[in-house]
């Protein structure tokens, strides 16, 4: 089977070297005894409210935002959680394509659903990246804008990014199996060391399984 062909690789010494990226999480200069290899979900305990925090990222002027949740992951994580977070249908596509052709009277072949199908493959893929990246991605999920809550962004690359707790009853999860409390005014700091990196083995045998397509940050 796949397994049994990518350990006689790596005996073999038909191997390729990935020195995965994970995250680490300093909350209040207190380094959490764990490191994220797929992703950090910062949320309220109570999925029914509201979080409240304030983010910044790569030294960027902090910004108060509400929504269901923020993820920051790292390559390894693209292809799980946060890829179906940040996933687009097809159906959604295909409306956008057909409104966007009636304002700008566009050919109505524009909307196909094949057109849409090719289109959503492209813009989920293009949120993958590869676990060697030094760099983590940010998805703010749900966001609320209304009143002094504005999202400038939500969803981006960045290499460091700092929290500040406002919810009065949050957690901040690593990996959805470690879960510590964030409560209001707690600052929490993620970013990427290459000291924390995991170094992982991949067989190159002719007959291993072709690798999904990925998109690098800095293309």
């Amino acid at each position: 089977g796949y397994l049994t062909e990518q350990l006689c690789g790596v005996f073999s010494g038909r191997y390729q070297e990935m020195r995965r990226q994970r995250i680490r999480v300093t909350l209040e200069s207190r380094k959490l005894p764990v490191l994220a290899l797929n992703e950090v979900f910062v949320g309220e305990k109570d999925i029914s409210h509201s979080s409240y925090y304030e983010i910044s990222h790569d030294g960027s002027p902090s910004e108060r935002q509400k929504s269901s949740g923020l993820l920051v992951y790292t390559g390894s994580g693209s292809t799980s959680w946060a890829y179906n977070m940040n996933r687009v249908s097809s159906e959604t596509v295909q409306k956008l394509l057909h409104i966007a052709g009636e304002i700008a009277s566009l050919p109505a072949e524009l909307s196909q659903p094949q057109l849409a199908q090719n289109v959503s493959e492209v813009f989920n893929y293009s949120n993958v990246f590869g676990g060697e990246e030094q760099t983590m991605a940010f998805t703010v999920r749900e966001p609320i804008i209304r009143g002094i809550f504005a999202v400038g962004r939500t969803h981006g690359f960045a290499k460091t990014v700092k929290v500040v707790s406002r919810s009065w009853n949050a957690n901040l999860v690593v990996d959805g199996h470690y879960c510590t409390d964030f409560p209001n005014g707690s600052t929490a700091l993620l970013e990427l060391q290459d000291s924390d990196s995991l170094r992982t083995l991949t067989s190159s045998s002719p007959d291993s399984s072709p690798r999904l397509h990925q998109h690098s940050p800095h293309s």
